[in-house]
């Protein structure tokens, strides 16, 4: 934004107005945005006729802000603004005004910042410049009593007249040529070439001239365009109306053909698949074409290959044609395969003591199994109907189930593990873990070490460890916990993750990690343990009720007390102005305070004066029938509770 706002800035030295001294400050500012129109983009126009906001600061040789202003202003017709810098709101700076800037001290830094919307809020900084001279206005100040000639390298022109001063300082060229006559540098030149004259604005709405030169005004262009559009813009509506009906005419078509088109794919989809599944099946019962063989020798001997009608009919053929002839008498006289009906005395061959086939047992072999079984009976027969004792180390490689209770090892058959009770260790994946009763650690996964007694102890763990739970539905809440023990009938911990804690009682709940929980809260059916007994000596760190506080102190007969109370100290002062006997004190004292007065300093006896509340009473006969008067200092000390 430096670059397209700020054409030049000049100071014209010092200035004074009213006795307010400042900078002559001159600037043209460009509009930023430029100025479009349909074939020009004027991006160097003046912003003209604008209010805007000047920020001034001067930054000392050490980058302190010695003084800051912001001044409000409003470019003329030709995007130029004239102001006097220390003329301004001052923002900021260590000096308490323009004038008491120290013109004489090292250099100093100029910044210039701009806010083109005018509300003075935000600044772009468009120049941080120098500023190494001081204002010669200033500089007569500090010199208004010189005299004589000061040579050049102090300021001064070593000379005593006009035409001296200017020849030494180089300013022999110097006349009064006028500004039309002036040369401009190239520099300026350039920037003013690169400038749409002022005289080529048009307001022509009809742009008549045609001109490659002119450029329009926005209403111009706006009246152009507005022109050149109304006469279609009918036309252009009802294309528009056309256009759209037909869009969703199609759209709502498209749709309907989409939902006809994926139906009927996935009726075609559902009858090749059902196509496919019957094609399948068959070809599994069909033998292959291959296969059929027509040789009448079967020389192949496949179990694969089959033989047609005329092929096997060859083969019967020729193996009948070379056998005996085979009468029905023959054929009566043999048993048949299945079932057969032997006469006479029937022999077979014997088959090996201890065969276990669907070889033909004959006589001979079971003879000699059962004369084997009944010499080894006390040793290798188990009777399971009568009472036996059986000798012996019996091995089984799998659990065993006695009765519905089984015995081993858990899934898995993990040696570390042992698992007694229907459903115990179950799911185990564990190691070391013992499971003792119906579902004891059944979900068991993970966890390792684990030790339970007791219907479905542990039962929901799965991934715990090194847990004890000993008694009926103990420790049923734990899953993840580890390090827990509970002893008792649903003796537990009340939510899932807790470690660390013990649980001793029936229903003894425990609610914390690293905690102990001594018999039932007293919840469900179960009545609270409201007394522990011990002969023992109990060494804590602390003791503490549920409902407690920190002003509260344990007493030796197990009560709480509510903890001593706080006191303060009161000192009541009066200067009488009369005799008096009655007092009022401020405070009531507390019951176990002592009240003591003094008489002008001097600490009286407790049976000179009594008190009720914040009432105290005076009484001479106790003190030497001494009648308090006028100026005597009378003063009360007592504690309070607070």
């Amino acid at each position: 934004m430096k670059k397209i706002i700020l054409l030049f800035i000049f100071f014209l030295g010092a200035k004074s107005f009213a006795q307010t001294n400042g900078i002559t400050y001159q600037a043209v500012i460009l509009n930023p945005n430029g100025v479009k129109t349909s074939d020009l983009n004027n991006s160097n126009l003046p912003l003209a006729s604008k209010d805007i906001c000047m920020l001034f600061k001067f930054v000392d040789e050490y980058s302190n802000v010695e003084y800051q202003e912001v001044v409000k202003t409003k470019t003329d017709p030709y995007g130029m603004v004239n102001l006097v810098i220390g003329t301004g709101t001052q923002t900021s700076g260590y000096a308490i005004s323009f004038d008491e800037i120290s013109w004489d001290s090292l250099n100093k830094s100029l910044v210039v910042g701009i806010n083109v919307t005018g509300d003075c809020t935000s600044f772009t900084e468009i120049s941080n410049q120098p500023f190494s001279s001081v204002p010669f206005a200033y500089s007569s100040i500090k010199a208004f009593n010189v005299t004589g000639v000061v040579a050049i390298e102090n300021g001064g022109t070593n000379a005593t007249t006009v035409l001296g001063a200017k020849t030494n300082l180089g300013l022999a060229n110097v006349d009064n040529t006028t500004d039309l006559n002036k040369p401009i540098s190239d520099a300026s030149k350039l920037a003013l070439n690169l400038k749409e004259d002022a005289i080529n604005k048009s307001t022509d709405g009809s742009f008549a001239s045609n001109s490659d030169v002119k450029f329009p005004t926005e209403k111009a262009t706006k009246t152009y365009v507005d022109a050149s559009t109304s006469p279609n813009s009918l036309a252009l509506n009802n294309e528009i109306s056309r256009a759209t009906t037909a869009e969703n005419t199609i759209a709502t078509n498209l749709v309907s053909e989409s939902e006809r088109a994926t139906l009927a794919e996935t009726t075609l989809t559902t009858n090749l698949t059902a196509e496919v599944n019957r094609a399948t099946t068959a070809e599994v019962t069909k033998e292959d074409a291959v296969n059929k063989s027509t040789d009448g020798t079967l020389i192949s001997n496949s179990d694969v290959k089959f033989p047609t009608e005329k092929a096997t009919k060859m083969y019967v053929d020729a193996n009948i044609a070379t056998s005996n002839s085979i009468t029905q008498t023959l054929l009566d006289a043999k048993a048949p395969l299945e079932s057969p009906t032997f006469t006479g005395t029937p022999f077979a061959p014997t088959p090996t003591a201890g065969t276990a086939t669907t070889q033909i047992a004959t006589t001979n072999f079971v003879t000699s199994a059962i004369a084997d079984m009944s010499a080894n009976t006390s040793t290798n027969f188990v009777d399971l109907t009568t009472n036996q004792t059986i000798a012996g180390t019996k091995i089984f490689t799998s659990d065993a189930t006695i009765n519905g209770v089984t015995v081993g090892r858990g899934k898995f058959n993990e040696n570390s593990n042992t698992a007694v009770g229907l459903g115990a260790l179950e799911t185990n994946a564990g190691y070391a873990n013992t499971g003792i009763g119906r579902g004891t650690l059944a979900l068991n996964d993970s966890g390792n070490g684990n030790t339970t007694l007791g219907y479905i102890a542990l039962s929901k763990n799965v991934s715990g460890g090194d847990n004890v739970s000993i008694g009926g539905s103990s420790l049923l809440n734990n899953i993840t916990g580890s390090q827990n023990t509970a002893i008792g009938n649903r003796a537990d911990v009340s939510f899932d993750g807790i470690t660390n804690s013990v649980a001793i009682g029936a229903n003894a709940i425990v609610t914390a990690s690293n905690t102990i929980q001594l018999g039932s809260d007293g919840s469900g059916s179960y009545t609270a343990v409201t007394n522990v007994n011990t002969s023992a000596i109990i060494t804590a760190t602390g003791y503490k009720i549920p409902s407690g506080t920190a002003g509260q102190y344990l007493m030796a007969n197990g009560s709480v007390s509510a903890g001593a109370a706080v006191v303060m100290e009161i000192a009541d002062e009066f200067n009488l102005t009369e005799s008096v006997v009655t007092f009022s004190l401020s405070q009531t004292p507390s019951a176990n305070s002592k009240v003591k007065m003094y008489v002008n300093g001097i600490r009286i006896s407790n049976s000179a004066y009594s008190w009720t509340e914040t009432t105290l009473t005076y009484i001479p006969a106790n003190n030497g029938s001494y009648s308090l008067s006028a100026n005597d200092r009378i003063q009360f000390d007592y504690f309070i509770n607070e």
